[in-house]
């Protein structure tokens, strides 16, 4: 009823162009009185069923009722003038009347799926007109077999109708229950958001457990290590609520990607410096290949290209007991134009097929808990948004125990760097 009321000035047209058409073969008189009479409906549900006041009025049975009478009433006058064109009309209105019928037909199985009840009130006046059809037909002179395709006509469009119904129910019915996972959805995320709360008020409480030793003690060694305590803790911080920051941005479609020169050069190997360190530490060898490929500038985001492959670093590294981290170079000549190749392979402990599967998923995470600890689980999903909003795409191939790949590609056009500067240090990105 909501959506009929903000349909009035639709059928009031329908009516206006309507009527001069009918006039053809009823008559001005009663193409006239048909029009009155329609719009005078129109304009009396609008004012029983305004958008603001429908679902209000619905609440009761009365209104219900209500709603029943007006819509049996507004189909019963609009299939009328079809009775009106068959018998009047002569042989072209005789099919004019009847394809006009079975229009109101198809109208209220269409505008009527979300009830039972509004559909037998709508299709209920159609109906009846199409089985009195025969019954003009043979009062005017026409022989029972050549009525008989009328009675088939009424029959098919009853089952025809009921058919159609009960399919577009279903339709219906899916997409309120896909509407309903949806917001089962958002709850998760709502219960996510939560659930990162909670995460942060640990490395809160350390943070303030550093300050208060180094408020209460004044050794060196005390201060040195509360110092380290909170800038471990603020770093973790920092990256849960980028990672919230940046995904809410997406979800909501307000993250843009900057395209302006960058030396991707300089960005690719004070990448890998900067993770050359921690590769060592965990006993790896990270490789650098294709390197002489890379031109000195490029046009795209420094700082979301950094981020992508410190993630992919990152990810590597962590999940990597034994072996080497690679990232392999090369550049792709497409019919959609030049590509840059960056493929960060590991020989780590590689991902099964059913966790390959939701790996780009929000809030997966995979391996150990201790691997998890500090990360989001929107690492990659982030990654990969990222890459198609420049234009490009994030993949991942891996088999158990034999490592993963993950390739990233990104439009390249040659452009001059910008001026050489010091390289700015982006944060370490996070897990899976």
């Amino acid at each position: 009823m909501e959506t009929r009321a903000r349909q009035l000035r639709l059928r009031l047209a329908i009516c206006a162009i309507s009527a001069p058409a009918f006039q053809v073969f009823v008559g001005w008189r009663l193409a006239a009185g048909w029009c009155v009479l329609y719009a005078g409906l129109q304009l009396t549900e609008r004012m029983l069923f305004t958008p603001h006041s429908s679902r209000s009025r619905l609440d009761n049975s009365g209104g219900r009722r209500l709603a029943l009478v007006v819509l049996f009433a507004n189909f019963v006058v609009y299939g009328g003038v079809g009775l009106l064109m068959f018998w009047f009309g002569g042989e072209f209105g005789r099919v004019s009347g009847q394809a006009f019928i079975a229009g109101g037909l198809l109208n209220a199985v269409l505008t009527c799926s979300g009830s039972r009840s509004m559909f037998v009130a709508a299709v209920t006046p159609s109906i009846v007109y199409m089985f009195l059809l025969p019954a003009m037909a043979l009062a005017s002179g026409a022989s029972p077999l050549q009525a008989a395709p009328l009675v088939l006509g009424a029959v098919f469009g009853l089952f025809g109708s009921s058919s159609g119904w009960s399919l577009h129910h279903r339709v219906l019915a899916a997409e309120t229950m896909a509407r309903a996972r949806a917001e089962q959805a958002t709850e998760a995320k709502s219960a996510f958001v939560a659930m990162v709360s909670h995460d942060l008020r640990t490395p809160i409480s350390a943070i303030l457990a550093g300050a208060k030793t180094i408020e209460d003690h004044e050794a060196r060694k005390a201060i040195r290590s509360s110092a380290a305590l909170i800038t471990s803790s603020a770093r973790m911080m920092k990256i849960l609520l980028d990672d919230l920051l940046d995904f809410s941005k997406i979800e909501a479609g307000r993250l843009d990607v900057d395209h302006e020169p960058l030396a991707i050069r300089t960005l690719v190997l004070e990448s890998v410096r900067f993770w050359r360190p921690e590769a060592a530490r965990r006993g790896l060898r990270l490789r650098l290949e294709g390197a002489h490929q890379l031109p000195s500038g490029m046009l795209g985001d420094s700082v979301r290209l950094r981020q992508i492959l410190n993630n992919l670093f990152s990810n590597a590294l962590k999940f990597t007991s034994r072996g080497r981290v690679s990232l392999v170079i090369r550049r792709d000549r497409t019919d959609d134009g030049d590509r840059l190749v960056l493929t960060v392979a590991d020989t780590g402990a590689g991902i099964g097929p059913d966790d390959l599967s939701k790996l780009f998923g929000a809030f997966e995470q995979f391996g150990t808990q201790s691997d998890r600890s500090g990360g989001t689980g929107l690492g990659l999903n982030i990654s990969r948004k990222l890459a198609r909003l420049m234009g490009g795409d994030l993949d991942c191939e891996s088999r158990l125990e034999r490592g993963s790949s993950f390739t990233l590609t990104v439009p390249f056009e040659e452009a001059q760097p910008p001026d050489a500067g010091p390289g700015r240090r982006a944060r370490p990105a996070r897990g899976r």
